[in-house]
């Protein structure tokens, strides 16, 4: 074990707004379908009783987010970059865990239960612990998801390496965010990335919310 007294005398731990792992992925929304029951066929109309038929007004509808977004999903694999010491390298950290829920309305929450992301530093673990969660609205497009707003949180980020807590916040309030990822996802699986922290989470579909077929 290196000697403490090469970190820095009282190393202060950059407050990181970790938005490679501030929500989400996805999963397939199945939609019931209901039997409807005809009533019996009508008795034929008289020729001069028959009444002209309406034309179909057109409409159209926005279309909806992708099925297989819909859902709850729990990471497997986390991997991302993040500067720790203010007077350090970015590392990398690795954990698993989070929980998210996808709806069909575009919002979304991800939730941290003692959640951990460690590294280590000059021979010494480093860890990232994390509890509560947060609200958010998503959308995708073109192999990508984007994050919009951050409508509530509770998630509070504490930062640890050999000499104890060093320091703990709460996440960002709501606020807006516009936060994309490279997203891909079929099935049970669920792959989100970003270059920029080199920052990559393999998910895994759960039945926590919705029904799956």
């Amino acid at each position: 074990m290196t000697d403490p007294s090469r970190l820095p005398g009282k190393p202060t731990v950059l407050i990181v707004l970790l938005t490679a792992l501030c929500a989400l992925a996805g999963t397939v929304l199945l939609t019931a379908a209901t039997v409807r029951h005809l009533p019996r066929r009508p008795a034929a109309a008289q020729e001069g009783d028959r009444p002209s038929p309406t034309p179909r007004s057109s409409s159209t509808r926005e279309p909806g987010p992708p099925l297989c977004v819909i859902g709850s999903w729990q990471v497997a694999e986390d991997t991302v970059k993040i500067k720790f010491y203010t007077d350090a390298d970015a590392t990398t950290f690795t954990g698993s865990g989070r929980l998210f829920e996808f709806r069909p309305d575009g919002t979304g929450t991800e939730k941290h239960d003692n959640h951990v992301l460690k590294s280590t530093f000059e021979g010494n673990e480093i860890r990232i612990v994390s509890n509560g969660a947060q609200d958010f609205t998503w959308t995708t497009k073109d192999g990508t998801i984007t994050y919009l707003t951050r409508t509530s949180s509770t998630l509070v980020y504490s930062y640890y390496d050999q000499r104890g807590l060093l320091d703990s916040h709460p996440a960002a309030g709501p606020g807006d965010l516009y936060d994309t990822n490279d997203f891909t996802c079929e099935r049970g699986r669920a792959v989100e990335s970003r270059r920029d922290v080199e920052y990559r989470s393999v998910w895994n579909r759960t039945t926590a919310y919705g029904v799956y077929g």
